[in-house]
């Protein structure tokens, strides 16, 4: 972040810093640093937990979701080190597709809702998206018909969440955690509208960073550690 120089107007173009084939467009902005992504501990082992479970990467993880419906999770910690100007790729897509939403589970997220251009919304529990080592496919997230796409969708975590869509007509429609039922995964979700089309997923405010608070909790973290380590050397 430090090579962009602070600069009025239009500032730098993103080209000069990662190179964009014709037609492609920057999804999501994240950033790596600890503070705001930090790396998670590594979790007790669970009671009837799978082996393949067991050995699924450490979060935070990185959450896609495709126009086809294809859902993946993957570890964010391989993104960490700064890359040449070509980047690296975190997901694979097929013939037509493309990334309708990108971003990082903070961790306290239990369920998504998707919805689809002809009317569809599904809502289902983020635990049940795949957990991938490196760049795949993924698996389904919602089931669409033909000649329909996944517009994206939006995470829920608290009773006050919403994901907020805009009709064809240019009215908006709220989906809090409690208007649709968890189903699984994969299928065609409810019918939300009948008469009209969604044309996009509206996105949420900006929120701003409160320093002050992020500064606090990095100098507590830090007191903690030295407490930490005095405490095993006196030991």
């Amino acid at each position: 972040m430090n090579e962009v120089p602070a600069s009025s107007g239009y500032g730098e173009p993103v080209s000069k810093f990662f190179r964009l084939d014709d037609g492609v467009k920057v999804m999501n902005v994240v950033t790596t640093d600890e503070r705001f992504t930090p790396p998670m501990a590594v979790p007790a082992p669970r009671k009837g937990k799978k082996q393949e479970e067991e050995d699924e990467p450490l979060p935070p993880y990185l959450l896609v979701v495709t126009a086809q419906g294809q859902t993946l999770r993957s570890p964010l910690e391989p993104f960490r080190t700064a890359s040449t100007k070509v980047g690296r790729r975190y997901v694979k897509l097929n013939d037509g597709d493309k990334v309708v939403l990108a971003t990082v589970l903070r961790g306290d997220e239990e369920t998504i809702y998707l919805a689809s251009t002809e009317g569809h919304v599904i809502h289902f529990k983020v635990e049940e998206i795949n957990v991938l080592s490196g760049a795949g496919k993924g698996v389904m997230g919602i089931k669409l018909a033909d000649g329909d796409s996944c517009l994206g969708g939006a995470l829920m975590s608290g009773r006050f969440d919403k994901m907020v869509l805009e009709t064809s007509g240019g009215k908006t429609m709220e989906f809090g955690r409690l208007k649709y039922e968890i189903t699984s995964r994969g299928g065609k979700g409810f019918e939300a509208v009948k008469r009209t089309n969604f044309v996009r997923v509206v996105p949420p405010p900006i929120e701003l960073v409160n320093w002050d608070e992020i500064e606090g909790k990095a100098e507590k973290n830090g007191k903690a550690e030295t407490n930490g380590e005095q405490k095993k050397l006196f030991e």
